[in-house]
């Protein structure tokens, strides 16, 4: 067995035994406040409420329940409690168990995008947080609400495609994400081009995100962390919502089966794909091909169904069950046809892309102050690509040569996972401590035919991931607070194992009422590679090995928050470096004969990347608006030995100035407007320098840059309310309002003849002709929901 340790294990051992050293103690306590915060029109369990004890000056969040604790005095208590989309509210009383019930809001206080970043709440996470209301509200590609879209607006993260739902966050490639459903893994989060995420918004309660400071209960990835709570909710009413859009259809339903103890939820969406073929030129020339000329013709097909039980055993115990799946499949055919030759070339190719999920979450609160989570899940992903090329006599239809390929990829992953919180001096010392077991198996398949004759070659991998981890959280002073954590993740595959010592370390400090500085710093690592073959419809995962170790990274960032009263702004900024190492890339000008020679020729390993950037957000809402404006700047590269001659060169999404605007007002109660314009100076390419004779001489790798982007999307939404139970919103709007044509990529052509003379000398009579293709012209879209409460 091979043993391979992470880097500077002097400063990581002496890291590990302070964490050990740690002192654990208790001290009496005043009075334990135990209590729920509900919504009161729907009775469902209120998360990230602030719950601020006026006599004390503490302050607490509720969890994903709703539920808080609190040591309070032991006189009468007297509490505000607020959360946005909600009415503040004062309540008093004793202390003794409290039901808080709070109304939502009339007008309008919906945030689009709300960073929980209170000061000294039991949750010490720099973590934004987006609820569903704010995710309806952000305008999208054919009206599709979509989650992981409305975060591209954060600075930071940035959407890899035009329109797309593939995230790039702070220089890390889109697989360096983890994205969960609950707590399982899910390994393509996107769907159709990457123009949707991979689950409907209706089945989603609401989405953690992590890009600078990422918790000790989540490993694997090294970039963010995209957490998404399923629903069900513990709702005490049956509703029913549906809706049409220009690509989509939505059924929801969720209600209590036993009041009080079994709750149902069950969503399903499907695509509609017609209109986006037409916007897409897929079918552009149809007619053509029916007549057995060039043209192209192809589909699209898309589902995913969210179904879930929540049980409440007990008041302090419940268990919820949640299954996921997805199916999309794309199929392209193009016909050229040579009179001279009298045949045709048909080319084919037809992609599959399948995800499911199940798993089982138990939730037991001990006491007051200590609660724990379990749960166990499988999640299962599957890629295939087959392309065919043949040649056909149209005379007689006789096939005078077929080349297929076919290149695949499946993941099998089982996992447990266990975490315990508590306090261990109250208002003074929390911890969280846990262990994660996860079980995978990868099959990518690479095969090459002509005719009957087949190539190919079969790569699976076995691995197993133990970590364990630990993590306190200090609230030293009024105005001083600091977390400490390791991780410690074991990564055994078949005759290799490495392991990771992963500290992270928060602090943060409020200068004054208004602002706060913080700061922190995080190692992470990452057992599995994603390498996408020649293009977006293929893609293989590889487990970890000794030819290929596992990745891992540094992260240190710096920031403020400040909310300027006379305005009421919210300020905040931000600058961060990142190291990457032990990356894996493929090697240029790859073809698909390539992959069939020697699969590890085509790879390189050991590769490093360096990371750094600032960021920007301001913010500022009122009782009819909210507007937001976020920047970013970074720069981002990767260097392998065997890439770009050995030297450093711009990741392929290394974008130096990104800047989103947001506005979204509401008219009246039934009239909301809102709007986005994003801008992004151009993502690098690479370019011809020269021709020689029948090839092109290419440049530096990423040396050259594509044209700077913008875009405006627009959106008006109306909505009715014909009865008190029942709901309507219709939203109407375009996407790429002034028609930019934005370049996705760029073909490089030539135009003219060369020849070499007798005594070898080379004449050439060529030009470079370069032609950019944008993917999204103007689209238009249409949508209509219906809520309906029996």
């Amino acid at each position: 067995m091979t043993w391979s340790y992470g880097r500077n294990r002097r400063y990581e051992s002496c890291l590990l035994a302070l964490m050990l050293m740690l002192p654990v103690c208790v001290i009496a306590q005043d009075c334990d406040l135990v209590g729920k915060v509900l919504s009161r029109e729907t009775s469902v369990g209120i998360d990230k409420a602030i719950i601020h004890d006026i006599n004390t000056g503490k302050t607490v969040e509720t969890d994903e329940d709703g539920s808080f604790s609190m040591v309070v005095g032991k006189d009468s208590v007297s509490l505000i409690i607020y959360r946005i989309g909600f009415h503040k509210q004062t309540v008093t009383g004793t202390c003794d168990s409290m039901l808080i019930l709070l109304t939502p809001s009339s007008t309008f206080s919906e945030v689009v995008v709300s960073g929980q970043r209170s000061s000294y709440t039991q949750d010490n996470d720099l973590v934004t947080s987006i609820g569903q209301q704010e995710i309806k509200l952000f305008p999208a590609i054919g009206g599709e609400k979509d989650v992981l879209k409305t975060l591209s607006i954060l600075p930071g993260i940035a959407s890899a495609n035009e329109g797309g739902a593939d995230l790039i966050v702070r220089g890390g490639g889109v697989d360096q994400n983890l994205v969960l459903f609950g707590e399982a893994p899910i390994y393509h989060p996107s769907s159709s081009y990457g123009l949707m995420s991979f689950v409907n918004p209706f089945a989603v309660r609401s989405v953690n995100t992590y890009k600078s400071y990422i918790p000790v209960q989540h490993g694997g990835r090294l970039s963010s962390v995209i957490q998404m709570n399923p629903k069900p909710d513990t709702t005490q009413q049956w509703s029913l919502e549906a809706g049409i859009g220009t690509l989509t259809a939505n059924l929801n339903m969720e209600g209590p089966i036993i009041r009080d103890k079994l709750y149902f939820f069950a969503s399903a969406r499907s695509a509609h794909w017609s209109f986006l073929e037409n916007i897409l030129g897929i079918n552009d020339s149809y007619e053509k091909y029916e007549k057995g000329l060039s043209g192209d013709k192809g589909s699209l097909h898309f589902y995913d169904i969210v179904s879930g039980l929540r049980l409440s055993v007990s008041p302090s115990t419940s268990l919820q069950v949640s299954v996921f799946t997805s199916r999309e499949s794309t199929y392209g055919q193009t016909s050229d046809f040579d009179f001279q030759l009298d045949d045709r070339q048909l080319f084919i190719e037809q992609s599959y892309w399948d995800n499911l999920v199940l798993q089982v979450t138990m939730y037991h609160r001990f006491s007051p102050h200590w609660k724990l989570n379990a749960n166990i899940y499988n999640s299962d992903y599957s890629n295939k690509n087959e392309r065919i090329n043949r040649q056909v006599m149209t005379s007689n239809n006789e096939i005078l040569r077929e080349l297929r390929t076919n290149l695949s990829s499946t993941i099998g992953e089982l996992g447990f996972s266990a975490g315990l919180e508590g306090t261990l001096v109250p208002d003074k010392l929390n911890t969280t401590t846990g262990i994660q077991l996860r079980h995978r198996q990868t099959n990518p398949q690479f095969q090459l035919y002509e005719f009957e004759d087949r190539r190919g070659e079969i790569l699976e991998g076995l691995a197993t991931e133990l970590s364990i981890y630990n993590d306190y959280q200090w609230f030293i002073s009024d105005r001083f607070r600091l977390s400490g954590g390791l991780r410690l993740p074991l990564y055994l595959s078949e005759g290799f194992t490495e392991y990771f010592i992963e500290p992270r370390i928060l602090a943060d400090f409020r200068l004054t009422e208004s602002t706060k500085l913080y700061s922190s710093l995080t190692r992470t690592s990452q057992p599995m590679h994603q390498v996408p073959f020649l293009d977006a419809f293929s893609e293989v995962w590889l487990v970890n090995s000794s030819q290929y170790t596992a990745q891992s990274a540094w992260q240190m960032s710096l920031g403020v928050d400040r909310h300027i009263n006379s305005w009421d702004l919210d300020l905040t900024m931000e600058v961060y470096a990142k190291r990457l190492q032990d990356l894996v890339g493929m090697r240029e000008s790859i073809t698909e004969s390539d992959l069939l020679v020697d699969f590890t020729e085509v790879l390189q390993s050991g590769g490093t990347g360096n990371s750094y950037g600032f960021e920007l957000a301001l913010k500022r809402n009122t009782r009819s608006s909210q507007a937001m404006l976020s920047y970013t700047y970074s720069e981002t590269d990767r260097q392998f030995a065997g890439i770009n001659d050995g030297k450093a060169y711009p990741f392929d999404f290394d974008v130096r100035h990104r800047l989103n605007l947001l506005y979204v007002h509401k008219l009246s109660k039934r009239w909301t407007v809102s709007g986005t314009w994003s801008y992004h100076s151009g993502r690098p390419v690479t370019l011809p320098i020269a021709i020689a004779p029948g090839y092109l001489i290419y440049g530096d790798l990423n040396a050259g840059k594509l044209p700077d982007y913008h875009r405006l999307d627009l959106d008006i939404t109306y909505s009715t309310e014909r009865a008190r139970r029942s709901n309507s919103k219709l939203s109407f709007g375009v996407f790429n309002a002034y028609n930019r044509h934005n370049p996705f990529y760029i073909n490089v052509s030539t135009r003219g003849t060369t020849r070499v003379d007798e005594e070898g000398n080379f004449f050439s009579d060529v030009n470079l002709e370069t032609k950019s293709t944008n993917f999204f012209p103007i689209v238009p879209y249409l949508t209509y929901t219906f809520q309906f409460i029996p």
